[in-house]
């Protein structure tokens, strides 16, 4: 039987040539240094991710918009209501009126 091949060239040593050409290609990675923060800089960006500090932005803007809506009701309402009730138990009666 003989065999078909398209590739004359094993497929595992082409792999690796392609992955050397491109690895030659980027070059070596180069290690650099820690970079360096000064305390404001590290106090800024643990403030930035902090959800606690997220969460107390939204309930200042909850409670900015709650007195922005407590100026809005300056006038006093007035409501009337009127109720009929009739019943011949005194008890009932009275809480009612109360």
């Amino acid at each position: 039987m003989a065999r078909n091949e398209r590739f004359p060239v094993p497929t595992s040593l082409l792999v690796s040539v392609v992955i050397l050409l491109a690895w030659a290609a980027g070059g070596p990675a180069v290690a650099s240094g820690p970079e360096t923060v000064d305390f404001p800089g590290a106090v800024a960006r643990a403030l930035k991710n902090n959800a606690d500090v997220s969460a107390a932005g939204y309930e200042w803007t909850s409670a900015r918009k709650g007195a922005e809506a407590a100026r809005g009701n300056y006038l006093p309402k007035l409501s009337l209501e009127e109720r009929f009730v009739r019943t011949n138990v005194p008890a009932e009666a009275f809480a009612l009126k109360l």
